[in-house]
């Protein structure tokens, strides 16, 4: 199968949906649900009313008015916002202070699962938090000292690895094992889980780049990539895609590889090429970005030969499809896309379906509804490639009529005006003419050289 077959019928995996990030009083509730605490969720109050009483009392110095139930709410709100309440100078030590005195398991509770969905370990506040944590979980008979001791959850520095070989070696959905260590809900989708999910591309980019990858984790790690349909972490988008790309930046991966690669990066950040996705690249190297686009133009050359066998002489073709192919494994097609009139853009739509991407053929003077045009980046020259008897247009570096790639629509004018050889006539195909002229074109004016041999059709000869 190839890989334009292969992201034609590709179907990314559907996840359960993850539910939005709860407010305090969700919180509270899910609290109370999950783990059997009892708590109750504050009626009335919501982060930003909790917000402005500690504020208040940081300003005023007076603290009597603070409930110990707003203490236990407060672990909702102290990590996040602009001016974190954790980084208020004395605040999160009189917070420990209260934990302390009352030694209420519920409030712990808490405190532990904020400090998952909040979870960086580049802040001092979290680290604050983890040191008292990793003491106070022995005071008390339950799961969360034995979950720290074989995952280390209160080690910033250790956690997220721990973590992420933990869902990389279970049998079971990562997602699974994170909701198992309270990582569930909201907090899958940030704090430490999101940073278990960077060790997990990491690895997943370090067995990328061994010579036989391990496929399992490359799998579990895409499958822990998405939810519903959508990126998990979608503010991480550069590092997973710098991850999957990076390793095959000096050589190739299996097809199976790149087919799923492909698939998955067109489905989730779209295609680099059109200026319209380019802010889903961003972040993205450049290196990485090439990777994907010359993948891209093997797939955009299938899909123009495979339109063209249908709706012109095949005859025609085979001459130039083995002479494009030649430049194509040479490495030298930096970009190519493919331009279809109305009645190939109805075969191609029915045999590739929404996953490619391709520009609009208008139909008019000269142009039938079967035209096609291969639209190609040869060193620094444009080469425009007509189907049927159309000609091919090359247009050298700097030349202002110099038709640009990746737009959506075309006139006939658009790939034909200005053209620096006028336009080679495809005569003498099984003589090897047209070709000889064009080659000899592109030499001249790149220094790429290819032999006749290699550009013509297999078994062919004078």
């Amino acid at each position: 199968m190839t890989l334009r077959e292969s992201l034609s019928a590709a179907r990314l995996p559907v996840l359960p949906k993850l539910p939005d990030l709860p407010k305090v009083a969700a919180e509270e509730d899910e609290l109370a649900k999950v783990f059997g605490t009892g708590g109750k969720q504050l009626s009335g109050m919501d982060a930003e009313a909790l917000v402005r009483r500690i504020r208040a009392a940081l300003s005023s110095g007076s603290w009597g008015d603070i409930s110990f139930r707003e203490w236990k709410s407060a672990v909702w709100v102290s990590f996040s916002g602009e001016r974190p309440l954790a980084e208020e100078a004395g605040f999160l030590d009189r917070l420990i202070n209260q934990f302390r005195s009352r030694r209420k398991r519920t409030a712990y509770q808490g405190l532990i699962l904020a400090y998952l969905k909040e979870f960086d370990p580049s802040k001092p506040a979290i680290r604050r938090v983890a040191q008292e944590l990793e003491g106070a979980v022995r005071q008390f008979d339950w799961a969360w000292a034995d979950r720290h001791d074989r995952y280390r959850l209160f080690a910033p520095d250790e956690a997220p690895h721990r973590v992420a070989d933990a869902c990389l070696a279970s049998k079971a959905d990562p997602r699974s094992v994170l909701d198992s260590l309270g990582m569930g809900g909201g907090r899958m989708s940030g704090g430490m889980a999101a940073h278990a999910w960077l060790r997990a591309v990491n690895r997943m980019r370090e067995t990328l780049s061994q010579k036989v990858p391990n496929a399992a984790l490359f799998d579990a790690v895409l499958a822990w990539s998405v939810a519903d349909g959508s990126l998990l972490y979608p503010s991480h988008r550069a590092a997973l895609a710098t991850a999957l790309l990076m390793p095959w930046a000096e050589r190739g991966p299996t097809e199976d590889i790149k087919e799923k690669i492909s698939a998955f990066l067109l489905g989730h950040l779209k295609d680099p090429r059109l200026p319209i996705n380019a802010k889903e690249w961003v972040g993205v190297p450049d290196e990485a970005v090439a990777v994907l686009r010359k993948w891209l133009t093997g797939v955009a050359l299938e899909q123009f030969f495979e339109v063209v066998d249908q709706v012109a002489q095949e005859h025609m073709w085979r001459f130039r499809r083995a002479f494009w192919l030649a430049y194509y494994n040479a490495d030298v097609i930096n970009d190519a896309w493919v331009l279809f009139g109305p009645n190939a853009q109805d075969y191609a739509r029915r045999a590739f379906g929404k996953t490619q991407s391709y520009g609009a053929l208008e139909k008019g003077n000269q142009v039938q509804s079967d035209h096609s045009v291969l639209l190609m980046k040869v060193g620094k020259l444009t080469i425009a490639d007509w189907s049927h008897n159309g000609k091919c247009h090359i247009w050298l570096d700097g030349n202002a009529s110099s038709p640009k790639l990746y737009l959506n629509r075309y006139s006939r004018r658009d790939v034909v005006r200005g053209s620096d050889n006028d336009g080679q006539v495809h005569h003498g195909s099984n003589y090897g003419t047209w070709q000889r002229q064009v080659a000899t074109y592109i030499r001249t004016r790149t220094g790429i050289s290819l032999s006749e041999k290699s550009y013509m059709p297999e078994g062919w000869r004078r």
